[in-house]
């Protein structure tokens, strides 16, 4: 897995082309597509989240202010293993409610763009 991606195991086509199949894993897209080569994209070309800035973010702020994952979880009401995934870049497209919980355990303001 890959920020998100599900790369899966590679598979000869019809020419004898190997290539793997990746899907999004944010469920809200679940775009599927086949690459024959590397390197595998960091994020979806289709709904262009890149969660693992998300992920890293969390995890730094999180480490800033010595809290373990689990105070994290504590703190926000919300449960390990979601925090732990979304720490992994494995949680992607994570609910605006939730993010506020985060950034309000973390004491940080939370901002969100829509750009064009």
């Amino acid at each position: 897995m890959v920020d998100g991606l599900k790369i899966g195991r590679p598979k000869r086509d019809s020419d004898g082309v190997l290539y793997h199949p990746i899907t999004c894993l944010n469920p809200k897209c679940r775009y599927h597509w086949e690459q024959a080569v590397e390197p595998f994209p960091k994020k979806c070309p289709k709904c262009k989240v890149d969660w693992s800035l998300l992920a890293t973010r969390i995890k730094t702020l999180r480490a800033e202010r010595g809290l373990s994952q689990a105070a994290l979880a504590e703190k926000t009401g919300l449960s390990l293993e979601y925090i732990a995934k979304l720490e992994q870049g494995q949680r992607v497209s994570p609910s605006l409610p939730a993010l506020v919980r985060i950034a309000l355990a973390l004491k940080v303001k939370l901002r969100v763009e829509l750009d064009r």
